[in-house]
């Protein structure tokens, strides 16, 4: 059996490269805007090839870059121990029976390798087949070749051309379609690649937002027309869905035109959730929630028992949220419920309510309610009613203080003379405003008490910033980053460590998105960071830092400029002296003492043509040169007179 198995593995690992490289080198590519994106995908990846990638733009052939598979100590701690071994499949093996094991391994997923590193890239780069061109121009056509190397031996080559006339972007989903089934709904859409991922969102009334119902994302494996199953969606409830792509490179799509889903059989109109009842002068006022669907009417059903026998009182339609009923008699007990009808048909009684002539009376209202806050919670306590009839209280609150119908805080009747309110601690930054009545047997409720107002204790720190920029000096540092946009945003603070102790550098609160460290001389490596207050003293993190130390403060040096015109415009060339050279930008003015802006983003080559030029006119131009730390020169003013 061993020999069997040796001569297996000697067939297995003695092919040549030029049987293995029959299938061609699958690629994926786009230019997101800013670079062209390439991943790629060659049969047998575990052999250690070599990829070099060429670019042609106008007959200019350049090697860009020489890629193979990094080690396994670079990699053996970003990926578990499955994606491990498609990368590094005889690395502990030591037997032949273990080697056997890892081929058989690598044909099982030979075939899913390149769907895995079109969705991957971080696995793409493990394997050396990953490259991003931030060379590139925009409206250009570029010609590139990647060439496969085993041992010094080319053994394929693969090319394409690429455009950066536009970004491109994930195709939306077409055909989003949801069937019902018995406890789930299934979905299906158009697949414009099997090795594109997607996403479904879905919204449930009353919410506004959509919100992504898969964990992981849906990957289309051809052996079901079933993309996706939603069991989360219960009977009575009705939801939106949406799709959107994610392309080779992480990218997500717009969304899909939207599916309506809710389960036909057993589907009702929804009842009635609070019913409210009170009289005056044996005229019965109910009042109920309203529906927002407004197909939707209501019907008014009493008793005088309340397990008895129930009548519709209303001879017309009610297709309002309030009834009276005025054929009651004094001296007897009536109890109500209210239904709603839309096309489903009638829904299920609401809550019933007693109302007597006997006890009219409401009782007293409510006085000195007090408040104390603390984070996520209000505690409410108010002076006791003293009623031999009374049951309880009920609390209302509302985050608009002139709100016609106030939420009840809790469905039951709250026996006690104090009550807290949990609500989450994010939502500090609301002003809340609650009324408590009182409630005796006859269900009579008292008059509103005095409306409180509440605000919760903010404990929601802001994020921390980030730095964008900074310069280190002879005797000062110059710090610049990102600005925090919070609605009670407060001001910034600048630490640095000392030791292990973090000291804070300012002594006024910060106010701008920069700080200039002076007389200060930097020894050493130092750690830097910024934080952001909000105006409560909350302080966002500390986790971001950034590491600094002496370096260059000596701007570049020009040694010459050039301004050439062509048909396009105005070619600027120059030649720079530094050996951090990092690019330059151009300002033109219209005027010698008018102001310069900025015509061109930053440039990393040693030329720029200047297009948006008017005939017959003359301008002046400055160039700002940088290195890769920041330090800038610029050039001296050239005039030049643009005739085409």
């Amino acid at each position: 059996m061993v020999r069997i198995l040796f001569f297996m593995y000697l067939i297995f690992m003695n092919l040549s490269a030029s049987e293995l490289m029959k299938d061609k080198v699958l690629v994926f590519s786009k230019y997101d805007g800013n670079a062209i994106l390439i991943k790629w995908t060659t049969p047998d990846l575990e052999r250690g090839f070599t990829y070099k990638i060429f670019r042609t733009n106008n007959n200019n052939r350049i090697l860009l870059t020489t890629l193979k598979k990094k080690s396994y100590e670079e990699v053996k701690n970003k990926f578990d121990k499955e994606i491990l071994s498609a990368l590094f499949p005889y690395k502990n093996d030591k037997t032949l029976v273990q080697k056997m094991k890892s081929k058989l391994f690598l044909n099982d997923i030979k075939n899913m390798l390149p769907s895995i590193i079109s969705t991957k890239t971080e696995l793409a780069k493990a394997f050396g087949t990953y490259y991003e061109d931030k060379t590139v121009r925009l409206k250009q056509k570029y010609t590139y070749e990647i060439e496969v190397f085993e041992k010094d031996k080319k053994v394929a080559s693969k090319s394409f051309n690429m455009y950066t006339y536009k970004k491109a972007l994930s195709p939306t989903p077409l055909s989003l379609k949801a069937t019902e089934e018995k406890d789930a709904f299934t979905f299906t859409w158009q697949v414009d690649s099997l090795y594109y991922e997607y996403n479904i969102y879905i919204k449930k009334s009353p919410s506004s937002k959509f919100v992504r119902l898969n964990k992981y994302p849906i990957i289309v494996n051809g052996k079901s027309s079933i993309l996706y199953k939603d069991k989360t969606l219960k009977k009575y409830e009705t939801a939106e869905y949406k799709v959107t792509t994610i392309d080779s490179f992480g990218e997500e799509s717009a969304y899909s035109s939207p599916v309506t889903a809710y389960f036909k059989e057993g589907f009702s109109t929804p009842k009635i959730k609070y019913l409210n009842a009170s009289i005056n002068n044996s005229r019965v006022k109910l009042l109920w929630n309203e529906s927002k669907d407004k197909k939707i009417f209501y019907n008014i059903y009493r008793s005088n028992l309340i397990n008895g026998k129930y009548k519709k009182v209303n001879l017309k339609d009610i297709t309002k949220n309030f009834y009276v009923d005025k054929t009651t008699s004094s001296g007897r007990n009536y109890y109500y419920y209210v239904t709603a009808v839309s096309p489903l048909g009638e829904s299920k009684p609401s809550s019933k309510r007693l109302v007597s002539a006997l006890d009219v009376m409401a009782p007293n209202k409510v006085e000195n309610i007090k408040t104390e806050v603390s984070p996520g919670k209000v505690n409410l306590t108010w002076n006791k009613i003293e009623d031999n009839n009374l049951i309880g209280y009920r609390i209302y609150f509302s985050m608009k203080k002139d709100d016609k119908y106030y939420a009840r805080v809790n469905d039951e009747i709250i026996k006690n003379n104090s009550y807290t309110h949990v609500l989450p601690k994010g939502l500090s930054r609301f002003h809340y405003y609650y009324k408590v009545t009182a409630v005796d047997k006859r269900f009579n409720e008292s008059i509103d008490s005095k409306i409180i107002t509440v605000k919760l204790p903010d404990v929601i720190a802001p994020k921390q910033p980030i730095f964008s920029m900074y310069k280190v000096y002879t005797n000062k540092i110059y710090l610049q980053w990102n600005p925090i946009y919070d609605f009670d945003l407060s001001h910034y603070n600048i630490y640095t460590q000392e030791g292990n102790k973090l000291v804070k550098l300012n002594f006024n609160n910060i106010l701008k998105t920069q700080f200039e460290l002076n007389n200060y001389t930097l020894n050493g490596l130092k750690k830097f960071i910024v934080t952001s207050v909000d105006k409560n003293g909350n302080e966002s993190s500390l986790n971001e830092h950034i590491l600094l130390s002496k370096s260059d403060t000596k701007a570049p040096i020009i040694e010459s400029s050039k301004y050439s015109q062509t048909k396009e415009g105005i070619e600027i060339s120059l030649d720079v002296k530094d050996s951090d050279y990092n690019g330059f930008e151009v300002y033109r003015s219209s005027g010698k003492s008018l102001e310069f802006y900025k015509v061109s983003n930053f440039i990393k080559t040693n030329s720029y043509i200047d297009k948006t030029l008017s005939k017959d006119t003359k301008y002046w131009y400055q160039l700002w040169v940088y290195d890769k730390i920041g330090n800038i020169k610029k050039s001296d003013t050239k005039e030049i007179l643009w005739k085409k």
